[in-house]
């Protein structure tokens, strides 16, 4: 940590800051942005970093580019690359990109990259994808991005950033002749908002026909094991 930077702080203060780029993997500049911005309040600054990343993005990003070696990237994207198409990854790629990550193909974490990397194809990463996704994240080994998976983990723990990885699944999970995305962001309104009994469901309300016809499906399945619960 710089002593320009921190000379004049408070030992509690620089242990938040120790303690916020360990949790961010962010720059030294950003954490003491963040915190000096949030009253050096550890839980107000993280929750703030991931809602706003647009106002730490010019010290977070470039941090990140800086500490990553493009010539080293690029032999980890060629490690995968397909044959006949040099700058693709394709399934046979990603399933040994996932084997070198110890991850299940089709697990979250997988997702989790995808979403990081912006893929619009399932099964398949475009160099452009692979380069700039790996850049952001600071990594430039397999090992790098093995140690961040935590961190893209605990960054969808923020309600924002969940819906923005919960819409990008839409995109990216559907046939292109697929509409409605309308039904799927509503469905994450409905999960969040709604009771388990349904009991606040309002049927006037402005939902789609298909989660009605859920709710009235459920319905009285819930009151009859509610009831059977209580006798």
């Amino acid at each position: 940590m710089s002593e320009t930077n921190t000379y004049r702080l408070k030992s509690s203060q620089r242990e938040k800051i120790r303690q916020f780029i360990s949790l961010t993997q962010t720059s030294e500049k950003a954490a003491i942005h963040c915190l000096s911005a949030n009253d050096w309040k550890i839980e107000a600054s993280i929750d703030d970093y991931y809602q706003y990343p647009e106002k730490y993005s010019s010290s977070t990003k470039s941090n990140a580019r800086s500490a990553t070696d493009q010539k080293r990237l690029a032999s980890v994207f060629d490690r995968y690359k397909d044959p006949n198409e040099d700058d693709k990854i394709f399934e046979d790629g990603i399933v040994r990109f996932c084997d070198d990550l110890q991850l299940d193909p089709v697990g979250q974490p997988v997702l989790l990259i995808a979403w990081k990397f912006k893929a619009q194809t399932q099964c398949v990463f475009t160099k452009r994808e692979f380069m700039t996704g790996m850049t952001e994240l600071g990594c430039d080994s397999i090992e790098k991005l093995k140690n961040q998976i935590s961190n893209i983990e605990a960054e969808i723990q923020d309600s924002a950033k969940f819906k923005e990885f919960y819409q990008f699944t839409f995109g990216f999970g559907k046939n292109p002749q697929q509409r409605g995305m309308d039904t799927w962001n509503l469905l994450l309104d409905f999960v969040v908002t709604i009771k388990e009994d349904l009991s606040n469901y309002d049927e006037d309300g402005a939902w789609p026909v298909v989660i009605d016809e859920f709710v009235d499906y459920a319905k009285p399945k819930i009151a009859s094991r509610l009831k059977s619960t209580v006798v």
